[in-house]
């Protein structure tokens, strides 16, 4: 099966402005003052021809005009792109002038046929936007020689099929290199033929390769990502790590196709995903379940609404792996990568329970006289803990503790002052612990 003769499913419904909003945490008001870096300023309706900070310019005329090394600077708003893809090369750094204003990233809109945005070659980089297209490749392009870079970049493509031209609409995002994280690549585009793949590798007699580093990949019906290699000597590389693939309809998460001669080689852990489907003649892909990867869904809070934002219960939260390399710091909303116990699968952190720091309760409902001529004591108590199971343990006067469950009972005891205790310890590593003293009397002799 070629790439070209994936199945046809249901058509999802399109992101509404409102859902682009909510998804880019943006707030409407007047433009922040700018941080007094040195190169290039854009802005929506900038007019200026030097691009400074005062006079600042259309994105187009900021891009293409900026120097070697320079960056880009972008007021926040609504880019219009036009039809023409924005190729940010030239080892150009482009992001907004305050990413951590409450405005929230540029929104960056295209109409054009191809890439939307393209980050092209060795150390150009894309940071902090999103990027809104219905191109018929994908809305975000990352190729070139070297490590071209986008982080916390939100790619959605919302494509339809044409049938006057019966082109088909294309992905969130296609790597060809470079790497891309804290990102979220969505497919969201309706086709017959089942396009509108979160993320596409693949290509024709090419070497491709690309790194995930907490990508939320998803598709309303497409696959989550699909890798390719094509022609008698084509080579695909994947290395993904903390990553959510997701795709829609009856399509797989991870799809893999290719041709003899060809090779599709995927390292993926840490990541969550349910089904593979791998058509391709010679392939290293790793299956559902294996390694560290997950098997159970992610609970996102609204999908349908753009929002993929962890939900609580997730078994993504938490799960990742802080000790691979080109991990970021800040998440798709710029909070703290690790919020939690640990860093999470996904474009998003989320903080999770706090650490539980409650104690069990434990009571000793039952014990001997305070002062009795008995040799024999019997404990009754209860332990619970609201977090989970608890484990008991029971120590008499300076003996080790043992295990233990109520009724606790004790025999020939000697004569003198005795102490009887009651521990419950729970998953997190809190104990309680409650202690019962009592005398055993000597007993008079008669006559």
């Amino acid at each position: 099966m070629k790439w070209f003769e994936r199945r046809a499913r249901c058509a999802p419904a399109k992101l509404s402005a409102s859902a682009i909003i909510l998804l880019a945490g943006v707030a409407t008001g007047p433009a922040v003052a700018a941080a007094g870096v040195t190169g290039n300023y854009a802005s929506p309706n900038g007019s200026g021809a030097d691009c400074t900070e005062q006079s600042p310019c259309d994105i187009r005329t900021a891009v293409d005009s900026a120097g070697f090394e320079e960056d880009v600077k972008l007021f926040p708003g609504s880019y219009e792109l036009g039809s023409q893809s924005l190729a940010i090369d030239n080892q150009n750094d482009v992001s907004p002038v305050d990413p951590d204003a409450s405005f929230g990233p540029p929104i960056l809109r295209s109409s054009a046929p191809g890439f939307a945005v393209q980050v092209v070659g060795d150390d150009s980089s894309l940071r902090d936007a999103v990027i809104v297209s219905a191109s018929t490749q994908a809305s975000l392009l990352l190729t070139g020689s070297g490590t071209p870079r986008a982080e916390r970049v939100a790619a959605i493509n919302q494509g339809s099929f044409d049938t006057n031209t019966q082109q088909e609409t294309g992905n969130g995002c296609n790597l060809q290199s470079g790497v891309l994280r804290d990102s979220l690549c969505w497919g969201n585009g309706t086709s017959p033929s089942g396009f509108s793949d979160g993320i596409e590798i693949s290509g024709y007699s090419s070497t491709l390769g690309g790194t995930l580093r907490n990508v939320t990949a998803y598709s309303d019906q497409g696959s989550g990502i699909y890798l390719g290699a094509f022609g008698s000597d084509g080579s695909t590389v994947l290395d993904a790590r903390n990553v959510i693939f997701q795709g829609g309809g009856s399509e797989s998460d991870i799809q893999v196709f290719g041709d003899s001669g060809s090779t599709v080689e995927a390292d993926i852990d840490y990541s969550n995903f349910d089904s593979v489907l791998d058509l391709a003649a010679d392939s290293e892909v790793p299956a559902a379940g294996s390694a560290s990867n997950q098997l159970a869904p992610p609970v996102f809070s609204e999908p349908a609404n753009g929002d993929f934002r962890q939900a609580a219960g997730s078994p993504t939260i938490d799960a990742g792996t802080g000790a691979a390399s080109e991990l970021g710091m800040l998440d798709l909303d710029r909070h703290d990568r690790i919020q939690g116990q640990a860093i999470d699968i996904g474009a998003y952190e989320t903080a999770g329970p706090p650490p539980d720091t409650t104690a069990p309760a434990v009571r000793i409902t039952k014990g001997p006289a305070k002062r009795t001529t008995r040799r024999v004591a019997t404990f009754r108590f209860t332990a619970s803990d609201d977090a989970g199971d608890v484990i008991i343990t029971c120590r008499l006067d300076g003996k080790p503790p043992r295990g233990c469950s109520s009724p606790k009972t004790y025999r020939n005891l000697k004569p003198g002052r005795h102490t009887f205790a009651v521990t419950a310890s729970d998953e997190a590593g809190n104990t309680a612990t409650k202690r019962y003293a009592w005398k055993v009397l000597k007993r008079k002799r008669r006559g």
